[in-house]
């Protein structure tokens, strides 16, 4: 059984992992048994059954019957939910906290990668700087190109050649 998600799933438990421990399961996350203290057999067990140690939620960033398993390419977190974001390589996003392990992909920032560049500026980092845009909320965040042609006085795909 795999637990539920939430909207901040990276970091509260799901509702069913909290209900276990709510219907007398151990409060301890990987434990087991009448005083809770058996290990949980799998590892990346976050909560098993109090009398069995049968898995009953994941930790985040796996899943499967004995969360043996990685979460799949693109998804990580509680029940692998979370959607990665735009890494500069799909297959280097954490699979438990979904950081870009190489980056992010032209156009986006931030430790998921899931923020677009600023306005006036685009590219690997959010390092370009948008040239002379006919209208500058107009720029492609990833290559700089000016979508709506350039300001009087300038061409190219950039806009910043003068005429």
């Amino acid at each position: 059984m795999q637990c539920v998600s939430l909207t901040l799933a990276s970091v509260l438990p799901s509702l069913r992992c909290l209900e276990i421990t709510q219907q007398g399961g151990c409060p301890v996350t990987g434990f087991y048994g009448s005083n809770c203290s058996i290990p949980c057999p799998d590892v990346n067990c976050q909560y098993c059954h109090i009398e069995t140690g049968y898995s009953q939620c994941c930790k985040p960033g796996y899943q499967g019957h004995h969360c043996e398993l990685a979460c799949n390419k693109g998804f990580y977190g509680v029940d692998c939910n979370e959607k990665c974001g735009h890494c500069r390589e799909v297959n280097q996003c954490h699979h438990i906290n979904g950081t870009c392990l190489t980056g992010c992909a032209a156009g986006f920032m931030g430790n998921l990668c899931k923020i677009e560049c600023d306005k006036g500026s685009y590219g690997i980092e959010c390092n370009g700087t948008c040239g002379h845009c006919r209208d500058t909320n107009q720029c492609s965040n990833v290559n700089g190109t000016c979508l709506t042609g350039c300001d009087a006085g300038y061409e190219g795909d950039l806009c910043k050649t003068r005429e």
